[in-house]
Formats: structure tokens, sequence, C-alpha cells
């Protein structure tokens, strides 16, 4: 068993009742692969809620945690077999999304950081909102600028890749399923991470993830 210091980190306010949905699957999850479970129902900034991810996974890695998985509150852990696993060399994971006009980003929803990462995070935070084609995506799109990639479609990378974006491990489709994303469910390798971003009001994310829970028999893991 590894001796590396772990947490998953979850923040939520205002989306109470979508992590309630979640909370067996991850506490789960997290059990089963030496976890610990940090949750915050504030948000420590003046931004919109959707940033309050970075202060706080910059405050577990700071804390002496050696890797940090963030989860969105709208997504559910439909097999929680594996964990995820990054390459020595990677100091952070993300999955792309394809987007409804069939243009693939990077999507923070499932997030993996090694404390090499960290540099990166406070990069990103003190960047702050930056110009973009969907201000709705909030902290998405100083990642994306801080990693090197376009804000505005076609989210083109460069060229040359920089210190950031060499150190990034493509995540496998399969740790962050999304609704939107044209790929759907039709994936070679068994879905791990269901995600109901871009499906609308938290009432609708809701009663998405309770199919899903209930379909998949996700309930089994409670």
């Amino acid at each position: 068993m590894s001796n590396l210091k772990k947490a998953i980190v979850m923040a939520f306010p205002g989306y109470e009742e979508l992590y309630k949905i979640t909370k067996p699957s991850v506490e789960f999850f997290a059990k089963k692969h030496n976890y610990d479970l940090l949750t915050y129902t504030d948000n420590p900034t003046k931004l919109p809620a959707s940033w309050s991810k970075v202060p706080r996974l910059i405050d577990a890695l700071e804390s002496g945690y050696d890797s940090v998985l963030w989860l969105d509150a709208d997504v559910v852990i439909v097999d929680p077999a594996e964990d995820i696993v990054v390459p020595a060399q990677m100091h952070q994971a993300l999955a792309q999304h394809t987007t409804p006009d069939n243009l693939k980003t990077v999507n923070c929803g499932v997030w993996y950081l090694k404390k090499q990462a960290l540099e990166f995070l406070r990069e990103v935070w003190k960047l702050g909102p930056v110009p973009s084609a969907n201000p709705e995506w909030w902290e998405q799109n100083a990642v994306m600028q801080v990693l090197g990639i376009s804000t505005f479609p076609p989210y083109a990378t460069p060229a040359s890749s920089n210190k950031y974006l060499q150190h990034l491990f493509d995540l496998d489709y399969s740790w962050n399923v999304a609704v939107f994303d044209k790929r759907g469910f039709n994936t070679k390798s068994n879905f791990r991470i269901l995600h109901a971003a871009g499906c609308g009001s938290i009432a609708r994310r809701a009663d998405i993830m309770r199919r899903w829970i209930h379909q998949l028999s996700v309930d089994r893991f409670q």
C-alpha cells in the first residue's frame, strides 16, 4: 500500500443537494483507495462558486497532501474498482470534452493534481478571470490560459508546449463522461465517473444523477 497522503476535495456552496446524491459513491471510492475526504459548503472567494476549487486545492496541497482529486458535485462515481493512475513525470491530469460544436478542450470537473502542481495552481489563482468565449467556464478559462490553451474557439494549443502543459496527463474520458459530449456513453473503456455538466438547473442535474444511480445500481456502494 502506498504511503502517499491523498485527499478528495469537494466544495459545493449552493449545490448541497447534488453532493448529497453523490456522497455515497464518493465516500465508497475514498475509503477503497485511501483518500481523505475534504468537503466545504462555503465559498472563500468573492468570485463565482466554481472558483472556490482553486484555493481549496492549494490549501490541501500546502497542508501536506501528496496528491488531491477534485470532484464537482454533479458527478457520480459508477465504477470505483480502480484508482486514477498518473505517470510519475506528470503533475496533473484532466480529461478532454468535446463541445457541442465539435471542439475539444480540457474540463476541470474531475481534476487530479500532485504537489508539484502547486506552482501551477498559484498561477491560476493569481491570474483570475480572463476573457473567453465561455465566461461561464469560470476558473477553467484561467486553467486553459496558464496551460497555454486558447480560451476562444478552436481552443488551440501552442505549437510548443509550456512547462505546465508538458506535465499535463491526458486523463481517459471514462473518468469524466459528460452528457453533452457527442461521445456520450459510447466509450470503448468502461466509464467510471459520469458528469452532469451542462445539464441545466440543479433540479435537472439532480434528476439525472438519481437516474444514473438507479439504472446502474450505484446504490450498491452505500
